[in-house]
């Protein structure tokens, strides 16, 4: 099989095992690139899915986010020629659609209330007859977290 350049499209199903690592591999350094061209945040709602004869085919979450590397492509380019100056990209194609929008951060954890001795012998006793030791541990967490939530149940601290 001749060796295709790496900016051409790839058809996976003549290829074996290897050749598949192989391509994905170097589709992953696209990936990557691509990723750390954009920064952290954009990272998270644009993504490279292609790259076929010099055009590097984006997702975006929204054509909001489409529309915002359209306007950055040129800079985009340059940046991607000079940090990675194999790659053989000539144009950005930005499409909306296939990749979620990152969820909202999750609320803060409210603190929770200290068990009473009382409590923390019983969950003692019930983990006692455990005898590895990682295994009573992440018991005695589990068990102590429920308990923790149960109080909290009972006796909002709010």
């Amino acid at each position: 099989m001749a060796k295709r350049p790496e900016h051409s499209l790839i058809d996976a199903a003549g290829l074996s095992g290897r050749q598949l690592d192989e391509v994905a591999a170097g589709f992953g350094r696209i990936v990557r690139a691509f990723a750390e061209t954009i920064g952290e945040d954009m990272a998270k709602v644009a993504t490279a899915t292609r790259l076929r004869n010099g055009e590097l085919t984006v997702r975006c979450a929204s054509s909001t986010w489409a529309q915002t590397i359209g306007f950055m492509e040129l800079e985009l380019i340059d940046r991607l020629r000079t940090n990675y100056p194999k790659l053989e990209i000539v144009r950005i194609r930005a499409v909306a659609g296939g990749i979620a929008p990152p969820p909202p951060p999750p609320p803060a954890a409210l603190p929770m209330q200290p068990l009473d001795a009382a409590a923390e012998a019983r969950l003692q006793a019930l983990v006692a007859h455990i005898t590895e030791p990682t295994l009573r541990a992440r018991v005695l967490a589990a068990a102590t977290a429920s308990e923790r939530r149960r109080v909290e149940r009972v006796n909002p601290a709010r």
